[in-house]
């Protein structure tokens, strides 16, 4: 099948394909050119991909190409993996538990805690008003309290249908788009 391919204008870089479906016509002259370039190669979508850039690339099989893995990747996945288990606030939680054990076991000097104890009465105090906020919104009328998970039920009930149903979700957004 012949397939459109696009490319950075400037830079040469790869960035995608396209290709016109019964009735339609595309063409390289139809796409816009101010900052893109196109090459017409015959490729099979399901089995073949461009791997390279506008000058150095070629059609490979699917099965052997090579998989990229950026640091990036790696990073978040560590991150949500982490983040699954230990939320931010239960890492801190946890940590401040023990800080707390360790200063009663100590001989610190108090005035060498004024720093900390102030981050925790603060922090103590947001989080209680941010309890109060939360239960106040949800008994006033006039307002309608959304949770997290009411939160997320809605934005997938407004994306339903949308462009990711067609190339899939990316699974480190726990149903979130």
């Amino acid at each position: 099948m012949n397939v459109i391919l696009i490319f950075n204008k400037f830079t040469d870089a790869y960035l995608g394909l396209t290709y016109a479906g019964d009735g339609m016509s595309v063409t390289p002259e139809t796409c816009n050119q101010e900052h893109f370039k196109y090459k017409v190669v015959d490729l099979d979508p399901d089995t073949e991909v461009w791997e390279g850039n506008y000058h150095t690339g070629k059609v490979v099989k699917r099965a052997n190409r090579k998989i990229i893995i950026t640091e990036d990747e790696l990073n978040i996945d560590c991150q949500t993996k982490v983040f699954r288990k230990y939320r931010y606030y239960q890492q801190f939680n946890i940590l401040y538990d023990v800080i707390d054990a360790l200063i009663a076991a100590s001989n610190v000097d108090e005035s060498q805690l004024t720093k900390y104890r102030e981050m925790r009465e603060y922090l103590t105090r947001i989080r209680d008003n941010n309890d109060r906020y939360k239960a106040a919104y949800q008994a006033v009328d006039g307002y309608e309290y959304w949770d997290k998970a009411r939160e997320r039920e809605e934005l997938n009930k407004q994306l339903e249908g949308g462009l990711h149903e067609m190339i899939g979700r990316d699974n480190n957004t726990h149903g979130l788009i």
